[in-house]
């Protein structure tokens, strides 16, 4: 699998999100690519930057979604019909080494620098390859971080102020005064076990108000991120060696890359009338360099090293944060200029533009019309356009328990 390629994305840009596992398409209408890679756009580091270094796709990564400072993912099936494993390890080097409870207060009040490298990820894959087939071990290692406060949840004061000086605090004050008139005649001794039975009572009562003003809150919060810029950046090394075993271990690639992200349109957190007060924009930009990756041909075996560079550009809909509302369309456009060398003796240099648009109607809870068009044209490739028309299925999704409180008001 190409450096270049992988490391930066293997979901789609169409909602830059994971692609869901047990995802099926039906297609009506589909007109192929003579070669569905120059199709391919991505604009940033997957959740593991370096599972696609070693050919791993998103259908065969099982995660688990945890707080967890350190995750392991053990896989089998890597690359493309071969049984050799893999075993991938993704951490932040802050949280992990980070011995004492670190407040809120302490956190923003740190370097820049510091708040930096909170949200840095270092990623280090190994997979012994094949031996039958001839392809590579591998060794990979990542590092990304997200550079920009602007993106930074627990750096995010304007979250605070909805929370002390909205409906969550004045639930918090309606608590006090509810435990306070139901303890002030007890004896000193007792109040204490009684204050905590009293301010259950009171959640247990308030509980679907307390989560829905809570919830506002994160709503307008999860806007403004959209809104705002970010700039992501991170840098990838690739080792290669004897298949089967690890030995003989040589640098096969390096790859920087960063992307930034700003909102264009429907900028304000705050709910907005009219036709286009739902509609939320962003724009971005990637940019890819690929040094010194070895190009293999059909058997696996070297031929030479290759630099590429790819700038991408493109506008998307952003899906909807709001959970009083069902996101029913979702469309991208974007936009690529790619360059690579020739290393392959039947290649010769490519220098070529591609285009590609996407639209997905809603038509039920896991069920999206999908359409996309595409066009490459250039040197070094044959010009091609790619079409498609489907239904794209996913496994229902369960609403969250906030989503659950708003459609069930009157």
């Amino acid at each position: 699998m190409s450096v270049a390629l992988a490391a930066s994305a293997a979901a789609p840009a169409i909602a830059q999100e994971p692609a869901a596992e047990a995802e099926k398409i039906v297609t009506f209408l589909k007109d192929a690519a003579l070669d569905d890679s120059l199709f391919e756009f991505a604009y940033d580091s997957p959740n593991s930057p370096v599972l696609p270094l070693i050919g791993v796709t998103n259908d065969q990564i099982t995660r688990v979604d945890s707080l967890r400072k350190f995750g392991i993912n053990v896989l089998s099936g890597v690359g493309s019909g071969d049984a050799s494993p893999a075993i991938a390890i993704d951490f932040s080097p802050y949280w992990l080494m980070s011995t004492a409870p670190t407040s809120l207060w302490h956190y923003r009040r740190q370097s820049a620098l510091g708040r930096i490298a909170a949200r840095t990820k270092v990623g280090l894959a190994v997979s012994e390859g094949d031996k039958a087939t001839g392809k590579p071990s591998s060794f990979v290692a990542s590092l990304s971080a997200k550079l920009l406060d602007a993106q930074d949840r627990l750096y995010d004061a304007d979250f605070d102020t909805c929370i002390l000086t909205g409906p969550v605090n004045r639930h918090f004050r309606e608590a006090e005064a509810f435990v306070a008139a139901a303890i002030k005649d007890l004896p000193l001794a007792e109040r204490e076990v009684a204050a905590e039975a009293k301010y259950a009572e009171f959640a247990k009562t308030k509980e679907a108000e307390i989560s829905k003003a809570y919830a506002e809150c994160v709503t307008q919060q999860a806007k403004r991120m959209v809104a705002r810029p970010s700039l992501d950046a991170g840098v990838g090394i690739r080792m290669s060696g004897e298949p089967g075993k690890f030995r003989d271990l040589e640098s096969s690639g390096t790859i920087l890359w960063a992307t930034f992200a700003t909102g264009v349109l429907g900028r304000s957190a705050a709910r907005e009338e009219g036709p286009l007060g739902a509609l939320h924009i962003r724009a971005l930009a990637h940019v890819r360099y690929t040094l010194k990756e070895t190009v293999y041909d059909d058997a696996f075996l070297p031929q030479g090293k290759r630099n590429a560079l790819s700038l991408v550009g493109g506008i998307e809909s952003v899906p909807s944060d709001d959970p009083k509302r069902t996101e029913r369309f979702r469309w991208n456009f974007q936009a690529g200029w790619n360059r690579q060398n020739a290393v392959l003796p039947a290649e010769e240099d490519r220098n070529y533009w591609r285009f590609l648009g996407n639209a997905n109607f809603r038509i039920s809870n896991g069920i999206w019309a999908t359409a996309s068009l595409g066009r490459v044209t250039g040197k070094g490739i044959e010009d091609d356009t790619k079409a498609l028309i489907g239904i794209t299925f996913t496994p229902p999704t369960k609403a969250s328990a906030i989503t659950s409180y708003y459609n069930s008001r009157n």
